[in-house]
Formats: C-alpha cells, sequence, structure tokens
C-alpha cells in the first residue's frame, strides 16, 4: 500500500494526474468506473457495460522522467574503462548504478505517454445520472495516459543498488530520459516494483458525477470553466465533479 501512495504522490506531481495501480500491467481502459480510495482506483467495470457509449477523443503525448533524489547517488562504468563522468554514444557495454539510501525510491522512464479522453462528458455525465446502477461515490476515468516501452522500478528496502545495464548509446538515452527499453535491471536486495520496457496505462483522470448530471464543479457559475486542473496537494484527493 505505501508503495502505492507513494507512486500516486509522484504521478500527481508529475503529470497532475492520479496513477495507474499496478501502472502498465493493470488493464484500465477509458470509460472505466469504480472506487478510489487512499492512492488506488479500484475498477469495477465500463460505462459501455451500462449502455453508455461514447467516443474517444486522441490527444497529444507527454513524457515521465523521474528518479527519488533524496540520498540517491548515480555511477556510470564502462567496459574496459571503469567508472566515468559521462556515457559514449558507443556500443560498448556500460552500466548505471543508481545507489538509494532510502525504502520506496522510484526510478521512472515513460519517454512515451499518449492521451486518450472522453469526447462528450456533459453528454456522458448527463446518461449516468440518470441511470438507476450508476451511485454518486463511483469516479470515472475521463482521460487514460498509456506509456509506450516503460520502466518503473521500486525499492522495497533501504540501500538498495539498482544496476541497470545496456549498450552505451543506448543507456544514455535511458538515463537522459528517450528510451524506456532495451536495457536490464537486476537490484541488490529486494524490489517492491519492477517493469522494464512494457507498454500500458500509467496515468488516470478521475471525475466524479453529481446528481443532477451537470457539468461543472461546485460552486461555479454559467459560463465559468467546467474543470479545472486538478490540486497537486498529496494530502488531498483531487477530482473533477461532472
Amino acid at each position: 500500500m505505501r508503495t502505492a501512495i507513494a507512486f500516486n504522490r509522484i504521478i500527481r506531481r508529475q503529470l497532475q494526474r492520479h496513477a495507474a495501480w499496478l501502472p502498465v500491467v493493470s488493464p484500465f481502459s477509458l470509460g472505466d468506473y469504480g472506487i478510489y480510495e487512499r492512492g488506488i482506483f479500484s475498477r469495477l467495470g465500463n460505462i459501455t457495460d451500462l449502455g453508455v457509449d461514447f467516443d474517444p477523443l486522441p490527444g497529444g503525448t507527454a513524457t515521465l522522467k523521474f528518479e527519488t533524489s533524496a540520498g540517491l547517488e548515480v555511477s556510470l562504468f564502462v567496459e574496459g574503462q571503469g567508472k566515468v563522468p559521462q556515457l559514449p554514444a558507443t556500443d560498448v557495454q556500460a552500466k548505471a548504478e543508481f545507489e538509494y539510501k532510502r525504502a520506496r525510491s522510484f526510478l521512472l522512464r515513460a519517454p512515451s505517454l499518449t492521451s486518450t479522453a472522453l469526447s462528450d462528458i456533459a453528454g456522458t455525465a448527463t446518461h449516468l445520472a440518470q441511470h438507476p446502477r450508476w451511485r454518486r461515490r463511483y469516479k470515472l476515468v475521463t482521460e487514460l495516459l498509456v506509456a509506450d516501452e516503460a520502466t518503473i522500478i521500486a525499492t522495497a528496502s533501504r540501500n538498495n543498488t539498482v544496476t541497470v545495464e545496456g549498450k552505451a548509446n543506448v543507456l544514455k538515452d535511458f538515463v537522459d530520459g528517450k528510451v524506456g527499453a532495451g536495457v536490464t535491471v537486476k537490484a541488490s536486495s529486494e524490489l517492491a516494483l519492477e517493469i522494464v520496457g512494457d507498454s500500458g496505462p500509467v496515468a488516470l483522470k478521475l471525475a466524479k458525477v453529481r446528481g443532477s448530471g451537470r457539468v461543472g464543479l461546485e460552486g461555479l457559475e454559467a459560463g465559468q470553466p467546467a474543470f479545472e486542473q486538478e490540486p497537486t496537494d498529496e494530502d488531498y484527493e483531487p477530482e473533477d465533479d461532472l
């Protein structure tokens, strides 16, 4: 649970979205609904199961490059040369050692995150508010961010060294956040989470449907924006109100 909460805080700060937990491997889809508690969204179904159809709206792309900086030391090594200040753009074997002093430290690389959103949120909210099986406590996935070839590593204990190995040119791009695959990962002790070079959901935008079905946040007058950017305070449970 602590790893999930820590990951959600990172996604909130970096992407202003909720974390998809477990990232990449969980089969979240646009239009999913469920319960959100303590940084974890638990899927109950999809609104198409309720007879509510929607059109997906393709969005742009984003990147995610993050490593827990507190108590972190990074060392680079090239075969035949030992420790080096930077990696060369060649195909010689190399490795990067991320020495984490703290537990629940993260190493994240997702150079391509693709967004898809609901195209008619107002219409969808109206249909859901009138549906007999819809409950106000449900949260709706109105946007989905899917990573292509992501690497997500989380340490389980203190003093854990995560070693990333590969060709120096590929590893250089990995360290710089340009690629998330083409490397191998090993650790000196147990990892809480290890996903290397896989693709799948990483972040969600969640919303709540008001009983009226009207689109907007409580207290907003007509003509004001229907949505506001989610706050990044990790002690607050952010959500859009539909």
